[in-house]
This record gives C-alpha cells, sequence and structure tokens, in this order.
C-alpha cells in the first residue's frame, strides 16, 4: 500500500451503561482496532451487527453520545493528529476533510427543510465568505453531479419528494459537495433494490475517480464490497479478525468467520439445499472474555481460542488475520487448513 492517508493505531471505543460503577461493566464496542487507508483507495468494513463498524467509523469524527469513551494510541489525516481536536477543529474536520454518508437516508434528511437548503449549509459553514447566488449554484452543480433530474427545480423539494434512491443521492451530494479527503459511507445502499443499488455504487466509483477521494466503505453485503472495494477489514466483537485484498478474501479466506460468511452467501444457480448459517449469537460486549471473541461459534476452536488472544497472522502483502489456528504448532486435524488443505496455511507467519 503506498503512504496512507488516513492512519489508525489501536482505536478503543466503549460506552457506560449508566448503571452504578462496578455492577455493569462498560460496553467495549471496539477494542483494538488498527487500519490505514491510502489516497484513492477503497476499503470495506463488514461484519455482523454490533461487530463495531459503525462505532470505528463515528470514532473518527467524534459523533458518539457523550456517554462514549474513546482512546487511540494514534490517528492521523495526512500526517496530522485528528483526535483531541478543539471543537472549532473538529467543525473543520467534518465534512470538509472527512465526510460521512449516514446510514439511513429516510431520517438523515431534516423533513422541514428543503433538500437544497440543507447542501447550502456546508457551504455556509465552511465558505463564509460564498455569496448567496454562488452557494445556490454549487449546489445545483452538485445535484447534476449524481444525477438528479432537473436539480434546479429539484433544489426547493423536500426530502419527503424524493424516493429512497434520489434521497441517498442528495445524502453523497452533500457529502461530496466540499471534496473531502475521505469518504465514510456507511450502508450506502441499504434498503435500495438491486438496480438503485448499482446505481449508486456507480455513482461512488466515478466520484471517488474524478475527485481521488478515499474511501471506507461499511456493509454487511459482500457483494457490494466485491464490486466497490480493492481492500476488505473483516470485524468481529470490537476486533478485526481478517484484513485482506478483496481478491485474497473471497479465493483464500484464513478466519474461520471469514469462511463462515463467505459460506452463508446464496448461490447464483439455482438449488434446493439450504442457506449456511453461523450457529450462536455475537457476543456480549459487557463481558467480551479473554480469548477470541468468535471461539463459541467456531467449529474448529481449540482450548486456548477460548482464554487467549492471539496475535495476527500474515499470508502475504496486506493479509493478516487474528487465528489460533494459523500458527505453526496448531493441529491440523478438525482444521480448515489440514492436511488436505495444506496450501492455505503454508507461507503463514506471525506479524
Amino acid at each position: 500500500m503506498s503512504t496512507p492517508l488516513l492512519n489508525v493505531d489501536n482505536l478503543r471505543t466503549s460506552f457506560q451503561t449508566g448503571r452504578p460503577a462496578g455492577r455493569v461493566p462498560d460496553v467495549q464496542a471496539v477494542r483494538g482496532v488498527s487500519f490505514a487507508v491510502a489516497r484513492g483507495e477503497t476499503v470495506g468494513v463488514v461484519g455482523e451487527s454490533g461487530s463495531g463498524k459503525s462505532v470505528t467509523a463515528m470514532s473518527l469524527l467524534n459523533l458518539l453520545p457523550d456517554t462514549a469513551t474513546i482512546g487511540v494510541d494514534s490517528m492521523t489525516l495526512d500526517a496530522r493528529s485528528i483526535f483531541g481536536l478543539s471543537r472549532k477543529d473538529e467543525r473543520e474536520l467534518r465534512g470538509k476533510q472527512i465526510a460521512m454518508v449516514f446510514q439511513d437516508p429516510m431520517t438523515s434528511l431534516n423533513p422541514l427543510i428543503p433538500i437544497g437548503k440543507q447542501i447550502e449549509e456546508m457551504f455556509l459553514v465552511h465558505e463564509a465568505g460564498m455569496s448567496k447566488a454562488e452557494r445556490r449554484r454549487r449546489v445545483i452543480d452538485m445535484l447534476t453531479e449524481v444525477r438528479i433530474p432537473e436539480p434546479a427545480k429539484r433544489y426547493n423539494s423536500y426530502p419527503h419528494e424524493f424516493s429512497g434512491g434520489m434521497r441517498q443521492r442528495v445524502m453523497i451530494a452533500m457529502a461530496m459537495a466540499l471534496r473531502p479527503q475521505v469518504l465514510i459511507a456507511d450502508e450506502p445502499t441499504t434498503a435500495l433494490d438491486v438496480t438503485i443499488q448499482d446505481q449508486i455504487l456507480r455513482l461512488m466509483r466515478r466520484l471517488q475517480v474524478e475527485n481521488g477521494t478515499s474511501i471506507l466503505l461499511i456493509s454487511h453485503d459482500l457483494s457490494v464490497v466485491a464490486g466497490l472495494c480493492s481492500r476488505v477489514i473483516v470485524m468481529y466483537g470490537g476486533l478485526i479478525m481478517e484484513e485482506s485484498p478483496v481478491a485474497d478474501l473471497f479465493s483464500r479466506p484464513l478466519h474461520p468467520y471469514t469462511i463462515g460468511l463467505l459460506g452463508a452467501l446464496p448461490a447464483l444457480q439455482v438449488s434446493a439445499d439450504r442457506l449456511v448459517s453461523i450457529p450462536g449469537s455475537p457476543p456480549d460486549m459487557s463481558a467480551p472474555g479473554d480469548g477470541c471473541p468468535f471461539a463459541p461459534r467456531c467449529p474448529y476452536a481449540r482450548v486456548r481460542c477460548e482464554h487467549r488472544l492471539p496475535g495476527y497472522y500474515s499470508a502475504g502483502p496486506g493479509h493478516r488475520s487474528l487465528c489460533w489456528l494459523l500458527d505453526a504448532e496448531a493441529p491440523a486435524t478438525d482444521s480448515p487448513f489440514g492436511a488436505a488443505d495444506g496450501p492455505k496455511r503454508s507461507g503463514v507467519r506471525p506479524l
């Protein structure tokens, strides 16, 4: 990977429960996440609900409630620290340098304000010297850029007058208005039909190419990630289970959780077989334990998996996995990397 634009080292985010101290522990939503995003790169973040994806993204912009406590060893954008900023500097960061498309376009827009005015707020906050006529022109240009029909007329329309896909385009126009260096897209195609999903993804890809924007794409949909991302981060239990180039993830997954996610994908061909599911439930993040959080659900778990968290193992450039089964001393019996599957574990080394 080229020099990182966004670099996060050992991010930890927890939430106070509001219960008497000592009786109910804090919820440890993110427990030591480190990753980097290069300039112009698209990185996907996948995992079940509650795995820490959105909390990680919101932590970058300090958009979490007062009950959240955020800790990090280092968080930089273009080699400049973006952690512990003043309110003024945070306001400068949000929208102008890092922008976010929030998860639900149905509720992220104010229903009482025309969409043109909502996008215009970006220029009011960050480019105060701009004239009213220039702000309107820039908003119409952005609506044109995201392919909103009759943008000048739609400037005065309200959110309820738009379809779900159109509202998502408005959210993207708002996020891209100031040409940020990083765009965080949190489930940008949720609740959209596949045709509109494709349009939104094509739009994001085009804007990225034209503006050189880096994208952090959070999604449950591995097919969306496969089509848009060059690298994938798999999260579970507030940790990164696996990080890999997108081609390697689909052809050579290393973590049993990743294997489970891929196994749950529906096949394209018609089949009478039932979909494969991952048994069990996500961990209780108020008491995540000392071992691998996936161990209670893992069909290959060993005793040490339940009591001690492994380190990362590398399987090549940009490919790492948090799994004891990749240790050279791990027994091959009943393992996804057993004798019959030996090449998958060859070349793996501790990081």
